[in-house]
């Protein structure tokens, strides 16, 4: 759904529609995992990135002023556009794939190697529907793992009939977070 996103120091991101994925080792999901859910659908590099998806840009929290030059940047080139412009356009797309590496409050974000795929207008890769939900289109065939909280969820999905269905001609690793834990 649209959301808004703190991004640059005091300046929030309006009206953004963007998925987010990770880099993280296998052996991290279960870390992962407590922040963000027990479900994971791993994707190729090259899925991500032939859809537009880029990594974050990590800034840090607290920065002396002579080290703020490519927030001040952005962030000028965007109040400086107006909002119908390719300018601002291009520097919306921008501030969405810009994260802080940290909250202030000891949580790190740096190591997720997050990546995000953002919608806008000429996006093709995303559908929408009336209650103005986004979703990502792929094949099961893009699917290249699905990480499950436990066995018993494994076995039910690998139980359920459309799942097979969905998954039968190609069915990527499944694996739980205490598998993903040896990798």
């Amino acid at each position: 759904k649209r959301t808004s996103e703190d991004s640059i120091r005091k300046w929030k991101i309006k009206n953004l529609v963007r998925i987010c994925f990770t880099e993280i080792r296998l052996s991290q999901a279960k870390t992962h995992a407590k922040r963000y859910g027990k479900l994971g659908i791993g994707f190729t590099r090259d899925f991500i990135m032939n859809k537009g998806g880029r990594p974050v840009i990590y800034i840090p929290f607290d920065v002396r002023e002579d080290g703020r030059l490519l927030e001040d940047s952005i962030r000028s080139a965007y109040e400086k556009s107006n909002n119908n412009s390719e300018i601002h356009r291009s520097a919306k797309w921008i501030m969405a794939h810009v994260k802080r590496m940290s909250n202030g409050q000891g949580e790190d974000f740096y190591e997720e190697m997050e990546w995000r795929l953002v919608y806008d207008e000429k996006s093709t890769h995303f559908t929408s529907s009336e209650d103005d939900v986004y979703r990502l289109k792929f094949e099961a065939s893009d699917i290249k793992v699905i990480i499950l909280p436990d066995e018993i969820t494994k076995q039910q999905s690998l139980g359920d009939e459309f799942i097979k269905k969905y998954f039968s001609e190609h069915l990527p690793i499944m694996a739980t977070l205490d598998e993903c834990s040896n990798f």
